[in-house]
């Protein structure tokens, strides 16, 4: 070293010595770095790209919950062998998209039938409305609305039919022999007139000797004075409309 401090310039030392320390300090950092001392506390905001990532790295564990959406998927790449069974439901599915698909994969049954077959209700009646619900060949069902008729305000859900022969459950015990003299078939909940009151109407099912069928899914939710709306009822639930051949 005196021999290079004798014989040299001192800018060559300088620099010599700049080369040493820095490829020391770089050997030093690559090496004293711990297995998982980098998080994503030290990486800056949107310095990862995919170019970054390995194929098949990143998994469900890795993604926060609903941290991906629609602008985040890329278009067509999700296909059915991607969603777990029963993990969608009606409310998932855009109802203009159907009609877009192929009657044989539903067994032949065309898209627009097949959306017409469940119906959907959700509504407010004040007192002596009545609004229909459903209707499927000579059966209709009906919700009608009560207050303060007879110191009670009542909400009810009715199955009336247009023919004899009819079999009908809900409302009362079921019946094989509906007939039109026996209109209409009720169920109601009543409480005095002003209570705020919630509840179930039971499982309705009416089938006429046509093949027309008419039914609840599940009970009904049926309301009186209900979502801060006096002397009003609520009706709400899903009804099956089809025909049986």
């Amino acid at each position: 070293m005196t021999g290079l401090f004798r014989k040299g310039r001192y800018a060559n030392v300088t620099a010599t010595l700049a080369l040493i320390v820095a490829l020391g300090g770089t050997s030093y950092a690559a090496t004293t770095l711990s297995r998982n001392s980098v998080g994503s506390a030290q990486i800056k905001r949107n310095a990862v790209s995919a170019s970054e990532i390995k194929r098949n790295a990143v998994g469900a564990s890795e993604i926060k919950a609903r941290a991906v959406g629609n602008s985040e998927v890329r278009g067509n790449s999700v296909t059915g062998s991607k969603v777990k069974n029963n993990s969608l439901t009606g409310t998932d599915i855009v109802e203009a998209t159907l009609s877009g698909v192929n009657a044989t994969t539903l067994g032949g049954t065309s898209a627009n039938a097949l959306r017409n077959e469940l119906q959907t209700f959700s509504f407010h009646l004040t007192d002596d409305q009545a609004r229909t619900i459903a209707t499927s060949g000579p059966l209709t069902m009906i919700a009608k609305c009560a207050i303060d008729d007879g110191a009670d305000d009542s909400a009810t859900v009715s199955v009336t039919t247009t023919v004899d022969n009819v079999t009908v459950s809900g409302g009362g015990p079921p019946d094989e022999d509906f007939d039109i003299t026996e209109n209409p078939r009720d169920a109601t909940i009543s409480e005095p007139a002003g209570t705020i009151a919630y509840g179930p109407i039971g499982a309705y099912f009416a089938a006429a000797p046509d093949g027309s069928q008419l039914g609840s899914v599940g009970a009904f939710s049926v309301g009186l004075n209900v979502h801060g709306l006096g002397n009003t009822c609520y009706f709400h639930g899903a009804v099956f409309v089809g025909t049986l051949t």
